[in-house]
């Protein structure tokens, strides 16, 4: 009897799956607590390969999600041949398991029942507005509601000392949106909009600002392909209104101005001036061009960068004579070509490919179920995406919990309309 049956059986498997899955975003300001809802859902992906693995095999959306996997996956044991250090892409290669076996679960349980899908959305959605809430209190206050201050000036709801509020909440932003959008008056939907642009606005980052534009974007196009282009006036309005909040911002958070006047300095003609609006960001740039250079087929090792960047870095490196460790790459593509090389780069790529296959071959209720986890996917995987490691512990764990919903989304369903 497979893990799903038997919590079916004590009426248990909705309100379990659904916790298990939700958990993860709520505890990621938390850091490490967040791993606990992984475990547990890998310990339940355990199960269904051993009590249903031929039955699980035959579903076609954890066959795809097994292919997705597969393709990041591999490249990480083929750059340990030759990896500068090896315990550490090792240690990438054996953890990235328990999210292959969390997919599983994920997939699996949204495959599985009508109902869990349009929930999982609806109790995501209601969870960023708890963000947005606590947010907008710090903003005017100084403190969140358990009483974590802001970071000079930029606010970082639940996530304490740390400035990742803003990319995390731009990238799962449109879990908010489409939520909004499918349920809510236009009340609900200037709530959603509206807080989530002033919260990622107000925390400073200039990578958040980046993916909500690009979060908005793909929303404005859903909506027009959705109810065409008679709805342009609502968008000039919605334009206008951001546009004063923006300006708002700009008047009244210090922290916000100095950024965003620093942001412009990358259209300067000054090489000093360019580098200082890309936070130091282009000797970084140039050091790794030439790992990549010197590694191009499997790079390094996954999360070797950090160990391999002194040695190619030039002598006056910013980083090098600060004795400051760069992590990672800071851009999507050459995180990966650094680490993984060539062979990392065609993985991605022909992961995105089965997404966008698997996409297009399904049906207008399908892709409905699904879209906001697209377009959280497609931002997560942008190519100037700059701000998290490819294979860092956090963002992996991150980007295949979003593939895992996408593909589970994706599972026929009867019954599915709006989220319960």
């Amino acid at each position: 009897m497979g893990l799903p049956v038997v919590w079916k059986k004590y009426g248990s498997y909705h309100w379990f799956s659904l916790a298990l899955i939700a958990s993860f975003p709520l505890l990621v300001p938390f850091g490490r607590l967040s791993e606990i809802p992984i475990i547990l859902m890998a310990i339940g992906g355990v199960f269904l390969l051993i009590n249903e693995r031929k039955k699980l095999f035959l579903n076609r959306e954890i066959i795809l999600f097994t292919f997705v996997f597969s393709a990041i996956w591999i490249p990480v044991w083929i750059s340990l041949i030759g990896a500068v250090y090896p315990p550490k892409t090792l240690s990438v290669g054996l953890t990235f398991v328990r999210m292959f076996l969390a997919g599983v679960f994920i997939v699996s349980t949204m495959a599985g029942s009508p109902g869990v899908s349009g929930k999982v959305l609806k109790t995501l959605a209601l969870l960023l507005c708890v963000w947005v809430a606590d947010a907008l209190l710090q903003a005017a206050v100084g403190y969140n509601l358990i009483a974590y201050p802001d970071v000079g000036g930029r606010v970082n709801s639940f996530f304490g000392e740390s400035l990742n509020f803003g990319p995390y909440m731009a990238t799962f932003s449109p879990l908010l949106f489409v939520y909004a959008l499918l349920n809510w008056r236009w009340q609900g939907q200037s709530f959603a909009f509206l807080g989530v642009v002033v919260v990622v606005f107000m925390a400073g980052s200039r990578s958040g600002w980046v993916v909500l534009a690009f979060v908005i974007a793909g929303i404005a196009v859903w909506i027009v392909r959705r109810e065409g282009w008679k709805i342009l006036s609502r968008f000039a309005i919605m334009a206008l209104v951001l546009m004063g909040v923006a300006g708002g911002i700009l008047q009244f958070s210090q922290p916000f101005s100095d950024r965003l006047r620093q942001s412009m300095l990358v259209f300067s003609k000054d090489s000093e001036s360019v580098n200082h609006a890309l936070s130091n960001r282009l000797p970084i740039w140039e050091t790794t061009f030439e790992v990549i250079r010197a590694n191009p087929i499997n790079g390094v090792g996954a999360r070797g960068l950090r160990y391999a960047y002194e040695d190619f870095a030039s002598p006056d490196d910013y980083f090098v004579q600060k004795d400051y460790t760069v992590h990672h790459a800071h851009n999507l593509v050459l995180d990966i070509g650094s680490e993984t090389g060539l062979i990392g780069l065609t993985g991605l790529v022909l992961a995105m490919g089965i997404l966008l296959c698997a996409w297009r071959a399904a049906g207008p209720e399908e892709r409905l179920r699904a879209f906001p986890y697209a377009l959280v996917l497609f931002v997560i995987f942008l190519p100037i995406n700059s701000h998290f490691a490819m294979y860092s512990s956090a963002w992996s764990t991150t980007y295949f919990w979003a593939m895992s919903l996408f593909f589970g989304a994706l599972a026929k369903q009867e019954g599915f309309k709006k989220a319960a």
